[in-house]
């Protein structure tokens, strides 16, 4: 008994020193908030004020200034972040959540799309029977889905940042999916001087700061545009401010709202390409609808890695008329939206080492792991074809690729569109 409870000791020990080893690997820098995020596993990254250690997020609450206790409460406007409470009226002045006058390119709404759904009540797999299920799969394996090719490319500004060993997986995977993106916009023939990019769901502006790389090591002026609805922190956009080449447009809108034609910087540029990378659900379908709402002419490519289809939503998909010539009701689209899921979470996963154990309700179906990944995948292959048919409306010439290793990243397939027939070699979908 006792050599068992010696040896739990020891692992408990081994444990505790590799988590301190590893917290010790790498110290807050000077300046740094001193608090482990240990979901991170890394420091916190807010600066601090001189002589403390702790940011205001992180610094202790039960702290007393002028014999009174100072304490943190989240802001009514963002509860995402705190602020102190005696000081909560001057922060709601400045906080930049606060409802400001909108700029004119704001139009509430503007890109929803206008069909409203047919049914009120959200369909789900859990709510039919497995009949239901059954038979969609069979109607989802004999639509017609094109051969999607693999086409990973690459572009040599990134090829420095890709020989740097230090770096983890996760660095590594967004520097190779921004390496094969730049290299598909080398290939369409975009990268142009007085070109426009703008990036829908920018975040930090990861793949705009590469562009404006790219752009600056040849000489092009450009304007990049990143857009996200979010204020997002240690963004990259101030790595480019010293480029004289470059000119960065940040807008702060939800895409929903955004209305490019009314952004002067964009309308008079003599080219526009858009661009994203993991646009989230319908958030591309909103892009897709901003860019064909804008009635701009002097948009010359697109190309977009859409992910996460299982959060896309009916009433702003702009793919309803090819589901439809297809026979997917809306009802057959709800469910195909949990399907998608299970492209993440199939045979793949396996493969990786997570645990993925097939449900009850999938033994039901009599369906295999791999079975349930092939079926997600040809959903999210669908999805993306009916966005293809609607930029095909509009004139442009469109193709699908597998952009990145499916062990990269599984949301691997992109979206490409020229409004040149002859920058590509474009699959004939329908």
């Amino acid at each position: 008994m006792s050599s068992a409870s010696d040896e739990r000791s020891d692992e408990t020990s081994e444990d505790r020193s590799e988590e301190s080893a590893e917290q010790n690997e790498n110290e807050p820098k000077s300046g740094q908030c001193n608090f482990f995020v240990a979901r991170k596993k890394r420091f916190c990254k807010m600066t601090v004020r001189k002589g403390e250690k702790f940011c205001g997020e992180h610094r202790n609450p039960d702290v007393f200034k002028e014999n009174d206790l100072v304490i943190r409460v989240p802001c009514p406007l963002d509860n995402k972040h705190t602020c102190y409470a005696h000081l909560l009226k001057k922060h709601m002045k400045k906080c930049n959540a606060r409802c400001l006058n909108q700029p004119d390119y704001v139009m509430k709404n503007i890109n929803r799309g206008m069909n409203p759904c047919e049914t009120s009540v959200k369909v789900t797999l859990s709510s039919v029977e497995n009949d239901v299920i059954t038979q969609l799969i069979k109607k989802i394996k004999l639509a017609v889905v094109p051969a999607v090719k693999t086409d990973i490319c690459n572009h040599p500004v990134l090829s420095e940042e890709l020989s740097n060993d230090q770096y983890g997986a996760s660095t590594r995977k967004h520097l190779l999916q921004n390496s094969s993106l730049l290299g598909h916009l080398s290939n369409l023939g975009v990268l142009n001087p007085e070109t426009c990019f703008i990036e829908f769901g920018a975040g930090r502006g990861q793949l705009s700061y590469w562009i404006g790389e790219a752009m600056s090591q040849q000489g092009m002026p450009c304007l990049l545009v990143p857009v996200d609805r979010a204020n997002n922190r240690h963004k990259f956009d101030s790595r480019l401010r010293n480029e004289d080449a470059v000119k960065i447009l940040r807008l702060r809108v939800d895409i929903a709202d955004l209305c490019l034609a009314r952004v002067p910087e964009i309308k008079d540029s003599g080219s526009i390409v858009a661009i994203c990378k993991h646009l989230c659900g319908d958030a591309t379908d909103l892009a897709l609808r901003c860019l064909a709402s804008s009635n701009l002419s002097n948009i010359s490519g697109i190309i977009m890695a859409p992910c996460c289809h299982h959060r896309i939503d009916w009433n702003t998909y702009v793919g309803q008329e090819f589901l439809q010539d297809h026979n997917f009701s809306v009802e057959d689209f709800q469910l195909m939206s949990s399907l998608a899921s299970w492209a993440t979470c199939g045979q793949s996963n396996f493969n990786r080492g997570k645990e993925c154990k097939p449900t009850d309700r999938l033994a039901g179906l009599n369906v295999s792991p791999q079975e349930c990944e092939d079926i997600g995948r040809r959903c999210k292959l669908l999805f993306d074809c009916g966005r293809l048919r609607y930029l095909e409306k509009f004139g442009y010439k469109c193709k699908m690729v597998y952009y990145t290793d499916k062990n990269v990243s599984p949301e691997n397939v992109c979206l490409i569109a020229s409004s040149n027939p002859l920058d590509i070699d474009f699959l004939n979908l329908f």
